[in-house]
């Protein structure tokens, strides 16, 4: 059986974004540096370790976009895991495409504040 979220969104640069993301080999640095012992520190807020979670739930450099698309994220303040895992394992189509536009804005804004 294929993934929901392989199926729900038509743009194939947001799933791309998403399939990165979900088979660990995105830009962030937990991907990265899997490998190897460089600093996993995000370069954007430098508070924590870039991971899954962090990017996606807690990054607080990437909250506009988290109120925009995520706006479930921002309001439950329970376990950030659980969330998380809510998320990533969700099958509402609306859920996974705002999964990918958030994805999609976060790591271009990333990008221009990394240059």
């Amino acid at each position: 059986m294929t993934e929901t979220y392989i199926t729900c969104i038509e743009q194939r640069y947001l799933r791309d974004i998403l399939c990165k993301f979900r088979l660990g080999v995105s830009d962030i640095l937990c991907h990265k540096n899997r490998y190897n012992e460089r600093d996993r520190t995000c370069p954007v807020c430098k508070a924590h370790e870039e991971t899954e979670m962090h990017f996606l739930i807690t990054c607080s450099a990437y909250n506009t976009w988290r109120v925009r698309f995520l706006p479930q994220v921002v309001v439950d303040h329970g376990d950030k895991v659980a969330v998380f895992s809510r998320l990533m394992s969700s099958d509402c189509p609306e859920t996974v495409l705002n999964i990918c536009r958030f994805l999609n804005h976060a790591f271009r804004q990333r990008l221009d504040l990394l240059k």
